[in-house]
């Protein structure tokens, strides 16, 4: 299989205090739950076939196309303030990466995702829009409510990406989480 693009995003893992994990819908494309991300997509075509030696080439390429971590956090502190009136962000380091092949529907190609999330540890203002808006959801992490919503991979009806399921059964990045509420 030809990779001939790739996607770096940056997303963001912000617990809202007495309400719970921010997510946004995907609107009706994917019909999903997902957290606020900024991503960068280029076209490149990829010498590697395996997955280790893309990982490697990506990396190589990464820096070629200025996808360093400050820069994909600068990109995302300026996606939360630009679309969502979110200043004065702080963010803790990256506590996941995650790196894979997947089937690009929009694109229709196969694409190299490097996902990494961040733990947005404070925000000075929010719009309150964004706060009450219909695409906007909250997922509590009380434990009672969590077990439900990662062995089903729903919440309110709606399915919630991989990843952040993958992240809410990691104890140790949900503790993470839950310390870091606005």
């Amino acid at each position: 299989m030809d990779i001939k693009s790739f996607a770096s995003n940056a997303n963001a893992l912000i617990h809202i205090k007495d309400k719970g994990l921010l997510l946004k819908h995907s609107g009706d494309a994917w019909n999903m739950l997902m957290p606020i991300y900024a991503t960068t997509i280029e076209k490149y075509n990829f010498i590697s076939k395996r997955k280790e030696e893309l990982l490697s080439e990506y990396e190589e390429v990464a820096l070629s196309f200025s996808l360093t971590t400050e820069a994909k956090k600068d990109k995302l502190i300026a996606e939360l303030a630009g679309r969502y009136g979110i200043r004065e962000i702080e963010v803790l380091a990256n506590v996941s990466t995650e790196r894979r092949i997947k089937y690009s529907k929009t694109a229709n190609e196969y694409r190299l995702y490097m996902m990494d999330f961040y733990i947005i540890k404070h925000i000075s203002t929010m719009d309150q829009g964004i706060i009450e808006s219909e695409n906007i959801h909250f997922i509590p992490l009380e434990e009672s409510i969590l077990e439900n919503v990662i062995s089903s991979g729903m919440y309110k009806g709606y399915k919630i990406v991989n990843n952040v399921i993958d992240l809410l059964k990691d104890k140790s990045i949900l503790e993470k989480i839950r310390r870091n509420y606005i």
